[in-house]
This record gives structure tokens, sequence and C-alpha cells, in this order.
């Protein structure tokens, strides 16, 4: 009969602690006394409830469930602090949270909560021999994802946003016939490369379009596109090349040296100091 009072009475409060816990997660205020009085009574159930609200299907509730665990960490003795490093299932549901894919912004807020919850609980407990397994969990993160929390924190605080592609932003180029685009041709293609987020923008303004960053004309890498425009389609190379050409080949001789016989000495061409005269003088007496 014992035995049957306390299991009535363990399932009713952890079903009260459950609806007390849900509703202080869905209704984010101020913490409640009750909450409080729960998590330093029954330190290990609350932690339990705290760790299966984590691994919630919904984006909503997890975020909720975070924030609370948020508040009553900095608000609870250290008997909730004992509780939180025993639970292994709450530290995996933790690293879980950074592990986790994300595809849209809640998921996205919700890591990024976690990412400072790891790092807060890497600071505060690092002196307590008895809390290390919860100061080592940003370190566990960090290995399993490969990637520093801080530097991606700082990542996501730029807020780079993606626009749309423009018209001008489209190059259109034929390898068929070598031809670009008629914008590109006209001298409207010029563009530069925003040194913060590596967008491409137009070197007229001055502002990027995709992070906001004012973009100064120093620091600013041109990536000119219309410097020398494509031959038009069907010309031939040879068509394309330069007066020069003609110029390097040789000159036709004279019409006195067309005449004279290619073994004469008039046909000799001088190539060193002195008339031609002399030159032909020399080498008939030779």
């Amino acid at each position: 009969m014992d035995f049957l009072r306390r299991t009535f009475n363990d399932v009713k409060l952890r079903f009260h602690i459950h609806s007390t816990l849900f509703a202080a997660a869905t209704v984010p205020v101020s913490l409640s006394h009750e909450c409080l009085e729960l998590a330093e009574r029954h330190p290990e159930l609350v932690v339990t409830t705290l760790a299966a609200g984590l691994n919630s299907s919904s984006i909503q509730h997890s975020h909720g469930y975070l924030e609370l665990l948020e508040k009553l960490v900095s608000s609870c003795s250290s008997s909730f602090h004992l509780a939180m490093a025993r639970d292994y299932a709450l530290q995996e549901a933790l690293v879980s949270l950074i592990t986790m894919p994300v595809e849209g912004a809640a998921q996205r807020g919700l890591r990024h909560l976690a990412r400072l919850t790891l790092l807060e609980y890497s600071r505060i407990f690092a002196d307590d021999p008895n809390l290390q397994r919860l100061s080592r969990l940003a370190r566990i993160a960090e290995k399993r994802t490969g990637r520093h929390l801080l530097r991606a924190i700082e990542l996501e605080d730029k807020s780079v946003r993606f626009i749309d592609p423009r018209p001008q932003d489209v190059i259109v180029f034929n390898p068929a016939n070598g031809t670009l685009s008629s914008s590109l041709l006209n001298g409207e293609g010029t563009n530069s490369l925003c040194l913060t987020c590596g967008a491409t923008c137009s070197e007229e303004e001055m502002t990027c379009t995709s992070c906001n960053e004012h973009r100064p004309v120093d620091d600013v890498e041109s990536l000119s596109l219309n410097n020398s425009p494509p031959p038009a389609a069907g010309r031939s190379l040879k068509a394309e090349r330069p007066a020069e050409d003609e110029q390097n080949t040789a000159n036709p001789a004279s019409p006195a040296l067309q005449d004279s016989p290619v073994g004469s000495a008039s046909s000799v061409v001088p190539t060193m100091g002195g008339s031609s005269s002399q030159f032909r003088e020399g080498h008939v007496r030779g």
C-alpha cells in the first residue's frame, strides 16, 4: 500500500513539475517563486524535465526551455548545479543544439543562444572540480563541429544578408563566337569586391548591398571586365592584328639591288660602321 502511495505521489510530483516548467518556458516572464522552490527541493527531477524539453521537436519550446535553464542556473544554489553535472542527458541535449543542422532564422537563434550558454558555463564552472563536466561542454561542441564557438558567434553578429541578383550582375558570354553581353561592350560592366563579405558590387556604390558596410575607394579591389572589348563575330584574328605586324616584316629591296646579281659586290648590305661605298670597294679589292 505504501508503494502504491509513493508511486502515485511521485507521478503527481513529476506531472506538477512538467506543467509548471512548461508554463514558464511557453510564456517567458520573470522566474516564478514556484519554479525556484521546485528546483531547490527536487533538482534531479527538474533537470530531467529540462533535458526532455530541450530535445523537443518544436524550436520555440526548446528555445523557451533553454532560457528557463539560464534563469535557474543564475538563481539556484550549488545543489542544482551538481544535478546538472550528473545528468548526461541534459549535457548531450545542450551539445546537440549546437551540432544540429540549421534551416531557418528560429534555429539559428536557438543555436546562437546555446553557444553563448556553453561559453558561459566554461567560464563560471571552471574553478569547481565537481562541475568540470559542465565547463568542458564548450570544448566538446568545438571538437564535434570543428569550429571555435567565439569565432562562430562573431561571424553571426555580422548579419550578412544575401540579395537577389540584379540585371547588371548577370554577365552573358557566348562561347561560340566569343562575344559578351551588350552592357559590357558599352562600358557598364566594371564591378568590385567588398572586402568585408566578398560580394560583387558596382564601383559607383559606396555601400555594400549585402552587408551595408562603407567601402573606401582605396580598399576596393576592382574587377575591370571591359578593358578590351572582344572581336566581333565573323572577323578573323588576322584582321584584328595591329598595323605593326606588317611593319615588322622585311621591306622589299630597292630597284638597284633587285637588278644586280646576288653574288656581286653591289648586293652586299653594310652591317658595320663606315659608308657603303667604302665597304663595297674593300670587298672588291679583297
